[in-house]
């Protein structure tokens, strides 16, 4: 949370409720993961949702600018999960 509060200059009060809104997203995570009576299917459409409706409260409590940039370091995040995937095969 450091890191992602300094690379998108996080007011206190920005970082205390992002801090919430992931706490609660992790939670609800891990309710659909532990849940036995779900599907493959119902498990991943529920945590398309949880997940979708994170992203939403995140860009609630971010400025234009910060949400831009966050979806920036999500995507370089993803394309070097892809690249060292590649690289190793």
């Amino acid at each position: 949370m450091e890191k992602l509060a300094k690379e998108l200059g996080l007011t206190a009060t920005q970082k205390t409720r992002l801090q919430v809104i992931m706490t609660q997203t992790r939670a609800q995570s891990k309710a659909v993961r532990e849940n036995k009576s779900l599907s493959k299917t119902q498990k991943r459409e529920k945590m398309r949702a949880i997940h979708q409706a994170s992203r939403q409260r995140m860009s609630d409590v971010l400025t234009t600018v910060q949400c831009k940039k966050l979806m920036a370091m999500r995507s370089e995040h993803r394309g070097s999960k892809g690249r060292s995937m590649r690289h190793k095969m």
